[in-house]
């Protein structure tokens, strides 16, 4: 039979992070695991690792390697507990086979459904790969095959291969497989098959090149391959299929040339994740002092417990925020990012430095409130005016004890000390607090975020904490604005009532 036609060579697209899946059909031989394919893609990810790339490894073979130890295979329609014992008992041998073939340390990654429609586990995974990648380590990434059930399956590796580009975000996703690319037809059954080296849609059309399943030992084909490089396209992530069965084809890609098919992305994985922050709803903010903000503008860096003076808003974990800088009563939008931390957590770290987290929550998420990966630059920001400054806008204004409390003691604002609420404001805006000098003069000394209406407060002034729920027949808490949502005014400026 002739053989189908070379598929030409072509530039790889520039990478730094990539996701490198292995099927079972490449790491299968007699009687468990063979080094046969798996030694040239490993001497594949020990080059990309020496220019300072990063990668992480999905790999099949763990019911594989089960069988091996067992020597037997599974049984045709072997009940789904059968495969799981296999994978149970092939897991440590997986990771030991992969281990063989690296100096630095390699580290099992087993992720379910839920790690990854959970919004929780997933950003705890990502969190982890991330930390993994960081400290050198290559993760190796499989399916948890010993709990998933059919309804909670990922599905193929190509699948999860996808998800992990994803997750982490790769700049592009290889996947080797046993063919040298796509075809316009199966080059099994058709030697005239032509290649076809570079996809920019995926349609109908290119779903109907792809055959059915894959091997006895798989339960990947092309069709799957397809459906792994539209998940990961829609990401802005770039999928290259390649041949893992020829040496030199890998060798070849380590120097940034491929044969085999190259899936364009629909965008750039920068612009699709950056526009989605972008636009992503939100009216939740994180205000910064004007340090952090130069630091996220020029020089691109993450965002700091250290720099944050005033959170507004409810968040949780995950969320988009805005993050903004104030200038006098105008607070101006400068980005937008993911936020590692809630809002409740990230008033107890304000102005905290980024060792201290752990001490403070008890828990870390990591040094980083917002990673600057996860961080979005608004060009021209929205701006928007916050409540302050003069009889009509409201303020409260404080007695000198409770303003010593405030400047020296870090204190939070409490009814006791409160002897004036001119103008009106609502719950949960931000509002100044003035201290009362000679005559008519008052000082504004902070700003911070209520958790009282100035009616309210009003009603509360002079009083007690302990007597809020008596006097309002409700509490929101013991004061009037938390020392958390408290920021100081560098330098207090006299105003008059008049």
């Amino acid at each position: 039979m002739t053989a189908p036609a070379a598929f030409a060579e072509q530039p790889l697209p520039a990478w730094k992070r990539a996701v490198l899946k292995v099927g079972s059909s490449l790491l299968a031989g007699e009687g468990g695991l063979s080094s046969r394919n798996a030694e040239h893609l490993a001497a594949f990810v020990r080059h990309a690792q020496a220019q300072g790339r990063e990668v992480v490894i999905v790999s099949s073979g763990a019911v594989a390697a089960g069988r091996g130890i067992l020597h037997a295979a599974p049984r045709p329609g072997a009940a789904m507990a059968e495969r799981q014992a296999l994978a149970a008992l092939g897991q440590a041998k997986l990771m030991a086979f992969w281990q063989g073939f690296f100096e630095r340390p390699v580290a099992q990654v087993l992720l379910t459904h839920d790690d990854v429609r959970n919004r929780r586990r997933y950003l705890n995974a990502r969190a982890t790969l991330r930390e993994l990648l960081r400290r050198g380590a290559l993760p190796i990434v499989n399916e948890n095959d010993t709990v998933s059930v059919d309804e909670l399956k990922l599905g193929d590796n190509d699948t999860l291969g996808a998800i992990v580009a994803a997750l982490i975000d790769a700049d592009v996703l290889f996947i080797a497989t046993d063919i040298d690319g796509l075809y316009d037809s199966d080059p099994r059954r058709h030697p005239d098959a032509r290649p076809v080296l570079t996809v920019t849609e995926i349609g109908e059309d290119i779903l109907a090149m792809a055959g059915g399943a894959g091997t006895a030992v798989g339960t990947g084909g092309m069709r799957t391959k397809i459906h792994a490089a539209r998940g990961a396209s829609v990401s802005g992530i770039d999928t290259v299929l390649f041949n893992g069965t020829r040496a030199e084809v890998a060798k070849r890609l380590g120097e940034d040339r491929l044969a085999g098919t190259r899936f364009v992305s629909e965008r750039s994985r920068l612009l699709a994740r950056k526009q989605w922050m972008r636009h992503a709803p939100t009216r939740d903010t994180i205000v910064v002092d004007d340090g952090a903000a130069a630091a996220l503008r020029e020089r691109g860096a993450s965002l700091l417990s250290s720099g944050i003076l005033i959170v507004m808003g409810e968040f949780g974990r995950g969320d988009v925020v805005r993050i903004a800088s104030m200038a006098g009563d105008v607070v101006t939008e400068i980005a937008r990012g993911i936020t590692q931390y809630s809002s409740a957590d990230v008033r107890r770290l304000l102005r905290r430095r980024s060792s201290d987290i752990l001490t403070i929550l008890g828990y870390t998420y990591g040094d980083t409130i917002v990673h600057r990966d996860d961080l979005a630059l608004i060009e021209s920001g929205h701006e928007f005016r916050v409540r302050r400054q003069g009889r009509d806008n409201g303020r409260i204004e404080i007695d000198a004890g409770a303003a010593q409390a405030i400047l020296q003691h870090g204190a939070s604002l409490l009814p006791i000390g409160i002897v004036s609420v001119p103008g009106h404001f609502g719950r949960g805006e931000l509002i100044d607090v003035c201290v009362c000098g000679a005559g008519d003069a008052v000082s504004p000394i902070a700003r911070g975020v209520t958790r009282y209406s100035a009616e309210e407060v009003r009603r509360l002034m002079g009083r007690h904490s302990a007597d809020i729920d008596a006097v309002l027949g409700y509490s929101k808490g013991d004061t009037i604005i938390h020392r958390d949502d408290l920021s100081l005014l560098s330098t207090p400026q006299k105003e008059s009532t008049e």
